[in-house]
């Protein structure tokens, strides 16, 4: 699974499929409890999108400190 966040959505990938992630925010999705389970969740219960394809990928990261 790969996570990706772009200016209006996020998205979770898994092979070769990408799934919208219903999430106030970045930070809040990584800051899930069960992080890995929520997403295989999403994948098991969702479409694949394919407005993945044309959205603008932002650096993954909110506001976490970064060295």
């Amino acid at each position: 699974m790969i996570l990706y966040r772009t200016a209006d959505e996020l998205f979770v990938e898994h092979d070769g499929n990408a799934y919208r992630i219903e999430a106030t925010s970045f930070d809040a999705l990584i800051a899930h409890e069960d992080l890995h389970g929520y997403l295989q969740t999403i994948i098991a219960k969702s479409a694949p999108t394919n407005a993945f394809r044309h959205a603008r990928l932002q650096a993954p990261i909110g506001n976490q400190e970064v060295w």
